[in-house]
């Protein structure tokens, strides 16, 4: 009975090494089209889809997790991604899907700052994300744009209700957040991208700076942490008992 009890111990042990952790975006910003000298590093929203000025006039957000308080080691399981919606023009689609995409590159923040609203911009400073810089105003992107990369990592359509809104997890998420566990110099994120060949698709989203913590993006993580030494004693211990019982 002894080695029974020693086992499942063990064995409630090894289960209870999964784990959810919910983060906050440590960086976001928004990239403007047409001026690749305006940028919005600290705005309180960040924007995606086209503005409806005409072709040209594209909007794309960036974000990047810090995933130092998850054990190294680990397997992920699940990532779910959510923005919270803040504006989006009634003239708009009643849906328009928008899409992630891992980023290649590293890329900043900056201070930028547009107001408010936000969509136009500001004038880019040291430091800012840009449609052409990846650092303002010496570090540049190979593709206009940002680089990343050509299979999207996730997708949805995003109506205009003000509400929030949830990529939810699917091998490509996982395997992206997987990697920059075991990578950590390779992320660097990633890059959300409207419906640009179609006019007034932009959504506008809470960023980090956003006055309400809850609605900040977000990242759910669900894991499972390497087991412990003791718990590779279990298979030995079933020996053991099966023995014992003889």
């Amino acid at each position: 009975m002894r080695c029974f009890c020693i086992l499942t111990a063990a064995l409630c042990s090894a289960s209870a090494l999964a784990d959810t952790v919910t983060l906050v975006v440590s960086k976001d910003a928004t990239i403007i089209q047409e001026n690749d000298r305006i940028a919005n590093g600290k705005g309180l929203g960040v924007f995606a889809g086209n503005i409806g000025a005409g072709v040209g006039f594209s909007r794309r957000a960036f974000f990047q997790f810090d995933l130092a308080t998850i054990p190294a080691g680990s397997t992920i399981t699940r990532v779910d991604f959510t923005l919270t919606l803040t504006k989006a023009n009634s003239s708009s689609p009643a849906q328009t899907t928008q899409t992630l995409y891992r980023v290649l590159t590293g890329w900043s923040e900056g201070p930028s700052h547009s107001g408010n609203s936000g969509g136009q911009g500001s004038p880019a400073q040291p430091g800012d994300v840009t449609w052409a810089h990846t650092n303002f105003d010496s570090q540049f992107w190979t593709n206009l744009g940002g680089d990343h990369a050509e299979s999207a990592s996730a997708a949805r359509p995003v109506g205009r209700a003000l509400t929030s809104y949830t990529w939810t997890s699917n091998p490509a998420l996982v395997a992206d957040v997987q990697d920059w566990l075991d990578n950590p110099s390779a992320n660097f994120g990633w890059e959300l991208i409207g419906d640009e060949s179609t006019f007034t698709t932009t959504r506008r989203y809470a960023s980090r700076e956003h006055g309400s913590a809850s609605s900040r993006p977000r990242l759910l993580i669900e894991y499972t942490v390497p087991a412990p030494a003791g718990a590779m004693l279990v298979p030995a211990i079933l020996v053991l008992a099966s023995r014992r019982r003889r």
